[in-house]
């Protein structure tokens, strides 16, 4: 009975403390003759029109090399060229980044520009089984790596291998061939193989033929920022110069320091349409507008690009006429663009309270 009894009067101490820390802060906020009897929450968007000020786009430098270095040194250096032109227009080091760079090889079939005449023989010889690893080296001194088994006799085997010569000529292959035959002979006579024939004798005439040449590429891509529109066909037609491309997202936004600005200016007013339209809302009701909580202003410049203006028409061509291979390039900035700011948060409603 004591335990109950000792319970309830400590939730009766914890409720008065409850209800006296209300009227405290009821009576701090609204005096003694209103008292708060719920909230309302309102959200107020409103667009507000800006003049950009900053502009950001990508170049692209793609260079080509017969070795990683040779592209690697090419790139380097008209990147290098380029970005001490952008520090000579005012464009500080912060605002120039590397967004992407990759190395690459491709191997790339090149056509010969003279047709050639081939000699093909397809010499057969007989090799004791002990000495094939001997004839096998001396065959790949003299060139030849394609020794093929023919047959078995006995104790010897057969063994085939092919003989290619090329040249301008019918008769330059033919003769050419028949060179590398009688040395090979030769050697291989020499060294105990006692069985040599032709097998099989070719001439033809070959289509152009094709080599593989190896090439090296490296891409380079650096972003850049400019609060001066002026410099914008500038770099362009510098970027033209040095064989660069310029890639397709120039887009116009606002600085830090006038976002900053703007929502300065912007916030108190969205506070007053979102506090009207909260009083419109009670307005007859018979309540009244208390204190606001829990406001929230969504500022549209936290990075979404949705966000920025991009201007798809007016294009003009950055000098173009003095630039091979000159791009379409979109330079014309917006005189002004729409940004929604959207205000939310909950009021206090209070009552009379009648005596």
């Amino acid at each position: 009975m004591k335990k109950i009894l000792l319970i309830a009067s400590i939730i009766g101490i914890l409720a008065a403390q409850e209800e006296n820390g209300f009227q405290t802060i009821n009576r701090l906020k609204y005096g003694q003759n209103h008292i708060s009897v719920g909230t309302i929450s309102v959200q107020y968007e409103e667009n507000v029109n800006f003049t950009p000020d900053t502009a950001e786009f990508s170049i692209t430098y793609l260079t080509e090399g017969t070795t990683p270095n040779n592209a690697s040194n090419r790139n380097i250096k008209n990147m290098d060229e380029l970005k001490k032109y952008l520090k000579t227009l005012g464009v500080k080091e912060s605002e120039i980044n590397t967004v992407g760079y990759s190395n690459y090889q491709q191997s790339i079939y090149e056509m010969l520009d003279e047709k050639l005449y081939a000699t093909k023989l397809t010499v057969i010889i007989k090799v004791p089984q002990e000495n094939i690893y001997n004839i096998i080296e001396l065959l790949e001194k003299n060139g030849i790596d394609n020794l093929k088994k023919d047959g078995y006799t006995a104790n010897e085997e057969l063994y085939y291998f092919t003989i290619t010569a090329k040249a301008a000529s019918e008769n330059t292959a033919k003769k050419n061939a028949q060179e590398i035959f009688e040395k090979i002979s030769k050697t291989l006579k020499n060294s105990g193989v006692a069985h040599i024939d032709i097998k099989e004798y070719e001439t033809a005439q070959n289509s152009k033929e094709t080599k593989e040449v190896k090439k090296y590429f490296v891409s380079n891509t650096i972003k850049i920022k400019t609060s001066n529109f002026d410099n914008i066909g500038k770099i362009f037609t510098k970027a033209q110069e040095l064989k660069m491309t310029i890639n397709d997202n120039l887009h116009y936004g606002i600085s830090d320091a006038q976002r900053e600005k703007v929502a300065k200016e912007v916030e108190g007013r969205l506070f007053e349409k979102l506090q009207e339209k909260a009083k419109r809302v009670i307005n007859k009701s018979g309540f009244s507008l208390g204190a606001a909580s829990n406001v929230h202003v969504k500022d549209p410049y936290t990075g979404n690009d949705d966000y920025y203006y991009r201007n798809g028409r007016n294009s003009v061509y950055a000098q173009a006429f003095q630039v091979q291979n000159a791009q379409e390039v979109d330079i014309n900035p917006p005189s002004e663009y729409s940004a929604k700011f959207v205000i939310n948060g909950s009021f206090d409603i209070i009552q009379e309270i009648k005596k």
